[in-house]
Protein backbone atom coordinates (compact mmCIF):
# COMPACT_ATOMS: atom_id res chain seq x y z
CA UNK A 1 0.00 0.00 0.00
CA UNK A 2 0.99 3.32 -0.83
CA UNK A 3 0.75 5.81 2.24
CA UNK A 4 0.96 9.43 2.07
CA UNK A 5 -0.30 11.03 4.98
CA UNK A 6 -2.99 13.73 3.56
CA UNK A 7 -2.36 16.48 6.15
CA UNK A 8 1.14 16.70 4.09
CA UNK A 9 -0.48 18.43 1.33
CA UNK A 10 -1.37 22.61 0.88
CA UNK A 11 -5.00 22.55 0.59
CA UNK A 12 -6.07 22.71 -3.04
CA UNK A 13 -10.04 22.00 -2.82
CA UNK A 14 -12.09 24.07 -4.63
CA UNK A 15 -15.60 22.84 -3.16
CA UNK A 16 -16.30 22.99 0.41
CA UNK A 17 -16.81 19.44 1.67
CA UNK A 18 -19.61 18.21 4.17
CA UNK A 19 -18.98 15.50 6.92
CA UNK A 20 -21.68 12.55 5.91
CA UNK A 21 -21.08 9.15 7.18
CA UNK A 22 -22.71 6.28 5.21
CA UNK A 23 -21.79 3.33 3.38
CA UNK A 24 -20.92 3.17 0.10
CA UNK A 25 -20.28 0.93 -2.92
CA UNK A 26 -17.30 0.49 -5.06
CA UNK A 27 -15.23 -1.23 -7.45
CA UNK A 28 -11.21 -0.63 -8.46
CA UNK A 29 -11.41 -0.37 -12.61
CA UNK A 30 -8.58 -3.10 -13.71
CA UNK A 31 -6.11 -0.91 -16.27
CA UNK A 32 -8.63 1.62 -18.22
CA UNK A 33 -11.54 -0.98 -18.97
CA UNK A 34 -15.00 0.04 -17.10
CA UNK A 35 -16.16 -3.19 -16.36
CA UNK A 36 -19.18 -3.40 -14.24
CA UNK A 37 -19.04 -7.37 -13.50
CA UNK A 38 -15.81 -6.53 -11.38
CA UNK A 39 -17.64 -7.51 -7.45
CA UNK A 40 -18.64 -3.93 -5.72
CA UNK A 41 -17.06 -3.84 -2.33
CA UNK A 42 -18.18 -1.65 0.91
CA UNK A 43 -16.65 1.60 2.23
CA UNK A 44 -17.41 4.29 4.70
CA UNK A 45 -18.10 7.58 3.28
CA UNK A 46 -16.63 10.24 5.63
CA UNK A 47 -17.13 13.54 3.42
CA UNK A 48 -17.60 14.01 0.09
CA UNK A 49 -17.77 17.98 -1.83
CA UNK A 50 -18.17 18.74 -5.57
CA UNK A 51 -15.00 17.71 -6.39
CA UNK A 52 -14.53 14.46 -4.71
CA UNK A 53 -15.20 12.27 -1.53
CA UNK A 54 -12.76 10.56 1.30
CA UNK A 55 -13.77 7.03 2.74
CA UNK A 56 -12.73 4.30 4.78
CA UNK A 57 -11.40 0.79 2.94
CA UNK A 58 -10.39 -2.48 4.16
CA UNK A 59 -8.77 -3.40 1.25
CA UNK A 60 -5.94 -2.48 -0.64
CA UNK A 61 -6.29 0.93 -3.05
CA UNK A 62 -3.66 2.55 -4.53
CA UNK A 63 -2.96 6.09 -5.72
CA UNK A 64 -3.93 6.81 -9.46
CA UNK A 65 -6.77 3.61 -8.99
CA UNK A 66 -9.37 4.68 -11.04
CA UNK A 67 -12.72 3.49 -9.40
CA UNK A 68 -16.46 3.27 -10.20
CA UNK A 69 -18.25 5.01 -7.07
CA UNK A 70 -22.05 3.90 -6.26
CA UNK A 71 -23.67 6.37 -4.29
CA UNK A 72 -27.20 6.16 -2.65
CA UNK A 73 -29.09 9.37 -1.07
CA UNK A 74 -32.16 8.59 1.23
CA UNK A 75 -35.30 10.87 0.49
CA UNK A 76 -33.99 11.40 -3.20
CA UNK A 77 -35.15 10.23 -6.46
CA UNK A 78 -33.96 10.85 -9.87
CA UNK A 79 -36.10 11.92 -12.66
CA UNK A 80 -33.92 11.99 -15.90
CA UNK A 81 -31.11 14.45 -15.20
CA UNK A 82 -32.85 16.20 -12.35
CA UNK A 83 -32.80 15.14 -8.60
CA UNK A 84 -35.74 15.89 -6.37
CA UNK A 85 -35.87 16.22 -2.94
CA UNK A 86 -38.80 13.88 -1.52
CA UNK A 87 -37.89 13.87 2.38
CA UNK A 88 -39.54 10.01 2.11
CA UNK A 89 -36.85 7.64 3.07
CA UNK A 90 -38.11 4.97 1.13
CA UNK A 91 -36.72 6.82 -2.00
CA UNK A 92 -33.46 6.23 -2.91
CA UNK A 93 -31.68 8.50 -5.34
CA UNK A 94 -28.49 6.88 -6.88
CA UNK A 95 -25.62 8.15 -8.49
CA UNK A 96 -22.83 6.39 -9.64
CA UNK A 97 -19.81 8.51 -10.37
CA UNK A 98 -16.22 7.70 -11.55
CA UNK A 99 -12.83 8.70 -10.03
CA UNK A 100 -9.35 8.56 -9.14
CA UNK A 101 -7.91 7.69 -5.95
CA UNK A 102 -5.69 11.05 -5.55
CA UNK A 103 -3.96 9.80 -2.11
CA UNK A 104 -4.37 6.83 0.46
CA UNK A 105 -3.20 6.90 4.32
CA UNK A 106 -3.58 4.57 6.93
CA UNK A 107 -7.09 5.61 8.97
CA UNK A 108 -6.11 7.76 12.39
CA UNK A 109 -9.74 5.94 13.36
CA UNK A 110 -9.21 1.90 12.80
CA UNK A 111 -5.63 0.64 12.22
CA UNK A 112 -7.50 -1.97 10.03
CA UNK A 113 -8.99 0.58 7.46
CA UNK A 114 -7.10 2.54 4.66
CA UNK A 115 -8.48 6.16 4.10
CA UNK A 116 -9.24 6.97 0.36
CA UNK A 117 -9.46 10.61 -1.12
CA UNK A 118 -11.21 10.22 -4.54
CA UNK A 119 -11.27 12.77 -7.32
CA UNK A 120 -14.41 12.54 -9.26
CA UNK A 121 -13.51 12.66 -12.59
CA UNK A 122 -16.57 11.32 -14.56
CA UNK A 123 -20.63 10.11 -14.35
CA UNK A 124 -22.25 6.51 -15.60
CA UNK A 125 -25.72 6.82 -16.66
CA UNK A 126 -27.34 3.90 -17.77
CA UNK A 127 -30.53 2.94 -18.59
CA UNK A 128 -33.68 0.50 -17.43
CA UNK A 129 -32.35 -2.69 -16.54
Amino acid sequence: MSSTNPDDFQEKRRYERIQKSFVMRYRVLPGNDINFKQPLRDGSLCDIGGGGLRFLADQDVKKNDQLVIELEFSGWCVDGKEWISTGQASDHGRLTVLGRVMWVSASALDQVLIEVGVLFIGSVQRGPK
